[in-house]
C-alpha cells in the first residue's frame, strides 16, 4: 500500500499542489530566450506577453520525458522542490541538448534539501541520451 506521500512524489509531478509549500515554476520568454525563474520571485509585470509553461503546462499526466526520468530514477523524496527541478532541468536541455556534469550543476539552481543531486544528473543524462538517440545520434 503507498502512503500519501508516495503518491504526491510519484504520481503527481506535473502538479505545483505538492506536499512541502510553494513549488518554484517555470516559464519560457518569446523566441529563442529561454529561462527558467522562480515564480514567487518574479513579478508579474515582467511577464507581460511572455509565453508561461508551469508544471502543469508541461504535459497531461506527468508524461514529458524529465517527468518520466523523474520516476524511473525515484528522483522525488520529500517532493518539495521537484516542480522547480523538473522546470530547470527542461529549460537546461532546451538551451544544451546533451549537458555536462557541470553544465547540469551549474543550471540546477534549486535546492533539493533531500541530497538527490546525482539522480536530478542521472535522470537529465537520460533524457538527453533519449533526444539523442531519437535523432540518430551514437
Amino acid at each position: 500500500m503507498m502512503t500519501t506521500m508516495q503518491i504526491n512524489r510519484r504520481d503527481f509531478l506535473n502538479r505545483t499542489s505538492a506536499v512541502g509549500g510553494a513549488m518554484v515554476l517555470g516559464f519560457w520568454l518569446p523566441a529563442a530566450r529561454v529561462k527558467a525563474a522562480a515564480s514567487c520571485s518574479f513579478p508579474v509585470k515582467a511577464a507581460v506577453g511572455a509565453e508561461i509553461t508551469t508544471i502543469e503546462g508541461l504535459s497531461t499526466g506527468g508524461t514529458h520525458p524529465v517527468q518520466l526520468a523523474w520516476k524511473e530514477f525515484d528522483v522525488p523524496q520529500c517532493g518539495y522542490c521537484q516542480c522547480g527541478q523538473i522546470m530547470s532541468a527542461v529549460a537546461l536541455l532546451r538551451e544544451r541538448p546533451n549537458p555536462t556534469d557541470d553544465e547540469i550543476d551549474a543550471a540546477m539552481t534549486n535546492i533539493c534539501r533531500c541530497g538527490t543531486y546525482p539522480r536530478i544528473r542521472a535522470a537529465i543524462h537520460r533524457v538527453a541520451g533519449q533526444k539523442a538517440a531519437n535523432l540518430g545520434a551514437r
